[in-house]
């Protein structure tokens, strides 16, 4: 289901966690390091919904700090994707991957959708204008975005 191979191997990501969530206690503030981590570390063994927390910790330090889209720009993708899934699959837990079924059958008004779609939208706009290396993935997702939601 996530790609392990045992338990012992799940084990060790529950440690990682745990070893990176002791860092942040006396972290940087403006340090996303170990939120990073932890958002793929927690992707990693699908607890998405908990990445996707981590995702949003690290957009709002490093806007907070003014750092330039590039630094955060991957971090913007995963919680856009995210905020979509969750959007378009109200059925239990979220794939990774947003599969041709899961979409509408055609453009629907923005309240029928769960998930923050308007934040996903403002994430993929953002980086889609920037010179980030994510720019052809944001303009995808972004257009499917379009063609599926009515605001």
């Amino acid at each position: 289901m996530w790609g392990l191979t045992s338990l012992a191997s799940f084990d060790s990501y529950v440690g990682a966690i745990e070893c990176h969530k002791r860092a942040l206690i006396g972290a940087d503030k403006d340090d996303t390091s170990s939120y990073q981590a932890l958002a793929q570390l927690h992707e990693q063994i699908g607890e998405v919904a908990e990445a996707a927390a981590y995702h949003r910790r690290c957009i709002d330090i490093s806007q907070r700090a003014g750092k330039p889209v590039q630094t955060y720009s991957k971090n913007a993708i995963e919680l856009a994707r995210y905020e979509m899934l969750k959007g378009w699959w109200p059925k239990g837990p979220l794939p990774a991957t947003i599969y041709p079924e899961m979409l509408p059958d055609g453009p629907q008004p923005i309240s029928s959708f769960g998930g923050n779609m308007m934040l996903a939208k403002e994430y993929l706009e953002m980086i889609s204008t920037s010179n980030c290396a994510e720019v052809k993935e944001a303009e995808d997702l972004l257009r499917v975005w379009k063609k599926f939601v009515v605001e």
